[in-house]
């Protein structure tokens, strides 16, 4: 099966143009990194881990809804954080909520550096399987 980029209306924007939000390919579709952005404001969730986790997942889930999948097709996530020690409970405890044990995907969370306040806290990138 060839790669097919893949419409997404319910995603945000991109911010920069040079990749595309959701992409397939061999039965697999890839989300580039989302954010606590709110589709229809443009703002980041206010400047705490839970809010934009939530919104993050918001947004992968509005992407899978497009494509007819839903969070239990999700195979593999990165988690970039901005800070381990501040960030990975709050984060974690509502992911947890998303995918409830037995339907948890495979992840990796990597701490990014320390942005200026206010600016973004978290980016989820998802692979779901078709």
């Amino acid at each position: 099966m060839p790669k097919k980029i893949l419409s997404t209306p319910s995603s945000p924007s991109p911010t920069h143009k040079a990749y595309s939000t959701a992409v397939e390919g061999g039965g697999l579709v890839f989300l580039a990194g989302q954010t606590g952005k709110d589709p229809k404001t443009g703002q980041y969730a206010k400047d705490d881990i839970r809010a934009q986790t939530r919104q993050t997942l918001e947004n992968i889930k509005a992407i899978l809804a497009d494509e007819g999948l839903t969070l239990s097709d999700v195979t593999m996530c990165t988690i970039l954080i901005r800070d381990r020690p501040t960030c990975f409970e709050g984060y974690n405890a509502v992911y947890g909520e998303y995918f409830p044990p037995g339907d948890r995907p495979a992840r990796i969370t990597i701490e990014t550096g320390h942005p200026p306040a206010g600016e973004m806290l978290i980016e989820i990138a998802a692979i779901a399987a078709r």
